[in-house]
Parts: structure tokens; sequence; C-alpha cells
């Protein structure tokens, strides 16, 4: 198996919990199975923020590498996201949610980028120049200007993120446009 998938989003079926400061993440029986691409390393979406899976315990309990960061949920709006596989939830080796600097690559700043969205005018202008998996960030230098940081970490094919018959996938969080991280 790569270190890297060639999906940004894939919807799990069934009702995901997850609490508050809890590594654990329990779902339907069956759901966290490799034929949902629930694997080590890869993301699951939740509320559109991404978290790494740091182990499969079990086909119902996933744990996370670092605890929840919202309130308690039970959702049905989950997903996972093929991401590079080593990347931490909060970068290399961090579990501090309050680290935000321009080089730290995280879960919840790296974007697959399709061939549609690469060719979005808004994307084009904040650096987004390849499709595959990139590193997007947007912040503030010490002179109060606004800049964009933007790196490819796996540059794919314009088929990436599309199925066999090269008809893209249902897209993950960063939707046409990237967000402002």
């Amino acid at each position: 198996m790569s270190q890297w998938g060639k999906l940004d989003r894939y919807e799990l079926t069934g009702t995901v919990t997850a609490n508050l400061n809890s590594t654990t993440v329990t779902a339907s029986t069956g759901m966290f199975t490799s034929a949902n691409n629930v694997a080590v390393g890869y993301s699951i979406l939740l509320g559109n923020v991404a978290y790494r899976i740091a182990n499969v315990s079990s086909a119902s309990t996933i744990l996370l590498d670092v605890g929840y960061a919202a309130g308690n949920v039970n959702t049905t709006t989950a997903a996972i996201q093929q991401s590079p596989k080593d990347i931490g939830t909060y970068g290399w080796g961090s579990s501090n949610t309050s680290v935000n600097v321009a080089n730290l690559v995280t879960k919840q700043n790296i974007y697959g980028v399709d061939r549609t969205e690469v060719g979005v005018a808004s994307n084009k202008a904040n650096g987004i120049s390849h499709t595959g998996w990139v590193h997007y960030h947007r912040y503030t230098d010490a002179y109060g200007n606004t800049r964009h940081k933007s790196e490819v970490l796996v540059a794919m094919s314009k088929n990436f993120n599309a199925n066999v018959t090269n008809v893209l996938q249902t897209d993950a969080n960063d939707g046409a446009v990237l967000p402002n991280s």
C-alpha cells in the first residue's frame, strides 16, 4: 500500500460517534474496514475537520492520534480522506492545537486538488498549481501582509480523485476553492 491515496473523500454511511478529548471513535459494525478505505494514517473527516487514524481497533472502533477537539458528536457525515499517511493531525510529532505556523504541515491544511480545482482563478492566485496532495496555508507576515504558502506534497495526474472511467469523485472538505487557513 502506498504512503498516499488517490481519493480526496470517501463517504461513510452510518453514524459515527466522537467525544471531546477522546481518541476513540466508534461507528456501526463493519464501517471501519478496508472496503471503506479505512487505514492507519489516512484521515477521518469529522465535521469536515481531518484527524489522522492512528489505529483500527475493530470494524467499529478506530483511534485518533490526538483527542477529538470539538464537542461530542454523533454524525452521519463522516468521510475518509486518503491523504499522505505519515502526517499527524497537528503536524509531525505534535499534539499541540495552538501551533499555527506557515511551515507546519498538518492533516488539517493538506488538500486534495483535482483537475477542476487547479483551474479555479482564486486557487491559482493563491499559488495552487498542480493536482494532487497540496499543503496550503494563509498567514499574516510581520509587516501585516497576507501571504499564501502552497507546496505540492504529492503530485498526481489529472485523474486524481477520479474513478476508473475518469469521472471525478465527490470532493473533500475543500470544495472548488480552498478555504483560508
